[in-house]
């Protein structure tokens, strides 16, 4: 009889996730769905509307469409790894080589709003193990993070350091930070700090992020104070 209650149980929270599940992805989809069908109408509709005005639409419509796309990819990556059907290959990295290639891609976002990236690490350094692919999306949805929250002339400072058998990234910021009751909840699928009103990104790129260093068997913390800055660590085995 108590295993049957266990058993009800088990599949009442597991009913009662998915049901939360569904919402929060309708909720987030209605949104870009919303605007692409408005947009295309009054283009559909309106044989007199001017270029400028058109390709105005036409940008939100791509841009939004762009945004629909990485939430399904995301959302597909997410189900993979939960599912174990993603695999992770490790080999050899040089880890300030990678850093570097990551930073790359950040270059010209960081010159446009004039931030500083810094990139600290101390010689020797040790060869390291990692899915170079899925350590780079990880490594990049972070940083996206940071940069989201940041003005002009703030910065993004990253350290690697090594242990006997860890290795060790930090990504600090000096933005605005996250409120301290929030921080348990950032890597919960569609989590939104609430002090981030004007971020349009999907709630999806640190639970990706978390999930990809756990297959790694890391970890990523985070330590964060109002209105001065975010720091997140990851530590990852050597081997």
């Amino acid at each position: 009889m108590e295993k049957g209650h266990i058993f009800f149980r088990i599949m009442n929270k597991k009913e009662t996730f998915d049901d939360e599940f569904i919402s929060h992805v309708t909720h987030e989809l209605r949104t870009p769905v919303t605007l692409i069908k408005g947009f295309s109408q009054v283009i559909i509709e309106d044989d007199d509307m001017d270029e400028e005005n058109k390709k105005d639409f036409i940008r939100i419509i791509y841009n939004e469409s762009c945004r629909l796309s990485s939430m399904l990819d995301k959302l597909s990556q997410i189900s993979k790894l939960d599912r174990k059907r993603i695999f992770i290959k490790k080999i050899h990295v040089d880890p300030v080589e990678f850093i570097r290639e990551i930073l790359k891609k950040f270059q010209s976002q960081s010159e446009e709003k004039s931030i500083s990236l810094q990139f600290n690490f101390c010689e020797p350094v040790s060869s390291v193990m990692l899915d170079t692919e899925k350590m780079t999306v990880a490594l990049e949805e972070i940083l996206k993070d940071s940069f989201n929250v940041l003005s002009w002339n703030e910065k993004i400072e990253i350290t690697i350091k090594f242990t006997a058998t860890k290795f060790i990234i930090k990504i600090k910021d000096n933005g605005r930070g996250i409120p301290s009751e929030e921080i348990p909840f950032i890597f919960n699928k569609f989590y939104k700090v609430s002090s981030r009103p004007e971020d349009s990104g999907t709630g999806l790129g640190l639970t990706l992020a978390a999930k990809i260093i756990k297959c790694h068997r890391g970890t990523i913390k985070v330590k964060s104070n109002e209105n001065k800055g975010t720091c997140f660590i990851i530590t990852l085995p050597l081997m």
